[in-house]
């Protein structure tokens, strides 16, 4: 499942969009809240946690809570999008041990040493990764023996009405296939689940407005776009009924790392010793 993404262009319209995510707290807020309420049912007192995706800090701003004495790493893609690291002499003095520490990088190749973190979140990431595979064999190494990952994602029906429309959308993932995905990356027993959040806009502009501020879209290949004239565009919006609904399917999986998985070339097998 892994598709050329163009992560400059992506970048560049995210950091042009920043000052606009307010116009999307609620949504955002209810996709955060969702997601992070599943921590409810994972037993883990994390030493140090890594967020993958800081975006407008709401999940951060969870976790900071609920793991009040937690080391938090916040990774993201957009370095405007971070607080600033504290690192003048006076801030290094009396910070606390568990402020967080901001990392500029690519969740494909996260900076961070095998086997460290207990604990990863990153909501709403994987619309944004072209190498989803690779992505979660990423967190599952960074991961430590005994960590957990939470992750969600935007499933199949998601804005299954601009299709409707004739509208082209980003292809999103299958959550089962994220699930197989997670087996083959080493993590233990995934759990899988997915639930529906329908959005009602006044006209089809308001929609796709609200689509271009969280640069959906400047992701995906030139070949997996279908462009459309003003005419025919023009000619979608005069054929619908308005107000339109706007569907979101959101997955959300979690999986354990209770062993090392090693990566060995094909045909090739482990040999295991045991004491007598």
């Amino acid at each position: 499942m892994s598709i050329q993404y163009n992560y400059k262009l992506l970048r560049e319209i995210l950091s042009k969009k920043r000052s606009n995510i307010h116009e999307l707290d609620s949504v955002l807020h209810e996709l955060s809240d969702r997601v992070f309420n599943r921590l409810d049912f994972i037993k883990i007192e994390p030493k140090n946690i890594l967020e993958c995706g800081y975006g407008a800090g709401y999940d951060n701003q969870l976790l900071r809570s609920k793991f009040s004495q937690a080391q938090i790493y916040n990774l993201d893609i957009i370095k405007e999008n971070l607080p600033k690291n504290k690192n003048n002499i006076l801030n290094k003095l009396f910070a606390k041990s568990h402020d967080g520490q901001s990392i500029a990088a690519n969740c494909l190749e996260i900076p961070l040493k095998s086997n460290s973190v207990d604990l990863i979140y990153a909501n709403q990431v994987i619309p944004y990764v072209d190498d989803i595979e690779k992505y979660i064999k990423e967190i599952f190494r960074v991961l430590n023996i005994g960590g957990t990952c939470l992750l969600s994602g935007l499933g199949v029906d998601s804005f299954k009405e601009l299709r409707e429309y004739g509208l082209s959308t980003f292809r999103f993932p299958d959550m089962h296939d994220i699930g197989d995905m997670l087996i083959d990356a080493g993590f233990s027993n995934p759990v899988v689940d997915t639930e529906y959040l329908n959005i009602q806009y006044d006209t089809l502009t308001q929609a796709l407005n609200d689509i271009r501020i969280i640069g959906a879209g400047a992701a995906n290949s030139p070949e997996l776009r279908n462009y459309i004239s003003k005419e025919c565009y023009q000619n979608i919006k005069a054929n619908l009924n308005q107000p339109i609904n706007i569907t979101l399917e959101i997955f959300v999986v979690h999986g354990w790392k209770d062993k090392i998985k090693l990566d060995l070339p094909e045909g090739v097998s482990p040999i295991n010793f045991s004491t007598r």
